[in-house]
């Protein structure tokens, strides 16, 4: 487990304002649980769902206050990993029930006795949508770049 709380160029959970942030999330809060659910939904009540190209790193987010699914969800590991909940950013496709199918998504896995998906920009402690994991979020650039979704024949023709 301790891969999954180390700090690292995208999950910085060893920086001051990262471990001052999750300290005053998780105060009070007693088992991993509780932790992952504190977390969540802080950065998913904090930050203002915003596009942003580029690299996203946990402190950048926090300063902003805005980001993508990936933004949110490094902040949301380096929050848990400074806490002291393993944690894991992840990609793959997700089902948005806003535009009726799937599309490109990063969410997060927490240790809690079990890996468990989290969806921090979808306020969501445990994932409830449909999810197809690619890899780690660091596998983001190999596989999310170069995706491609199309319908079969079969919905093309009753598209038509």
């Amino acid at each position: 487990m301790r891969e999954f709380l180390k700090s690292t160029e995208r999950y910085q959970s060893d920086h001051p304002e990262i471990k001052e942030k999750a300290r005053q999330i998780v105060t009070s809060r007693q088992n991993a649980a509780q932790v992952n659910q504190a977390i969540c939904m802080w950065v998913f009540d904090n930050l203002k769902k915003e596009r942003i190209p580029g690299f996203p790193n946990a402190v950048g987010t926090l300063r902003k206050g805005s980001g993508d699914c990936a933004r949110h969800t490094a902040l949301f590991v380096a929050l848990c990993r400074a806490a002291g909940l393993p944690a894991r950013g992840v990609v793959g496709v997700a089902y948005a029930p806003i535009i009726e199918g799937f599309g490109a998504h990063a969410w997060a896995e927490v240790y809690v006795g079990k890996w468990i998906a989290v969806d921090p920009a979808w306020g969501q402690p445990i994932a409830t949508t449909a999810r197809i994991k690619f890899g780690g979020e660091e596998d983001r650039i190999k596989h999310m770049e170069r995706l491609s979704i199309e319908a079969g024949a079969e919905d093309a023709q009753q598209a038509e």
